[in-house]
């Protein structure tokens, strides 16, 4: 793993994962909501950019299904259902926020394999409703918000090449 790292803002992880999402033709909404998911995975777990590069990187109908089949975890909740398996393996960068969200309702979760980083690929979620939920600290928010996050300088870069496509140049903007 590359040991040069750079600090930004969680705000800047989640505006740069927008416009690259939007640049490899992501509907407005799903890159907004791809932007917060990255960036929470980037807070809490790490590795949320490499696992968004990898998929950008792949061919772009395995990157909307994958998209697709990570929403599929948020129209639970008001359902009994308590696994949800995928086929393919999905990034736990596309779920964690998803799966923290459920710590508002009564609800507990673990992932089959255990999750350890952005890049760990889950088979299935378990649901546990009326189980005590996992709390996740303000700590790491807090101090994101006040230091910035470490993030690799070369998946940083990658990102910001992508994202810089999404901004058209006033040379573009005036040709004839």
């Amino acid at each position: 793993m590359n040991k040069i790292k750079t600090v930004v803002a969680p705000r800047e992880i989640k505006d740069q994962i927008e416009r690259a999402s939007r640049v490899l033709g992501c509907e407005a909404s799903v890159a907004e909501h791809l932007g917060e998911d990255i960036s929470f995975c980037e807070i809490y777990y790490g590795e949320g950019i490499s696992t968004w590069l990898k998929l950008a990187s792949s061919e772009t109908n395995s990157f909307t299904d994958l998209l697709k089949n990570s929403f599929r975890l948020e129209s639970l909740c008001d359902s009994t259902s308590s696994e949800v398996r995928w086929e393919t393996p999905i990034p736990f960068a596309l779920i964690a926020r998803s799966l923290h969200n459920y710590e508002k309702y009564p609800i507990n979760w673990s992932c089959e394999p255990e999750a350890v980083s952005g890049n760990s690929q889950i088979n299935c979620v378990y649901l546990k409703p009326n189980e005590p939920a996992r709390v996740l600290s303000n700590e790491k928010v807090e101090e994101a918000l006040s230091s910035g996050v470490e993030v690799s300088s070369i998946h940083w870069d990658e990102l910001d090449g992508i994202a810089s496509e999404f901004l058209l140049s006033e040379e573009i903007l005036d040709a004839p």
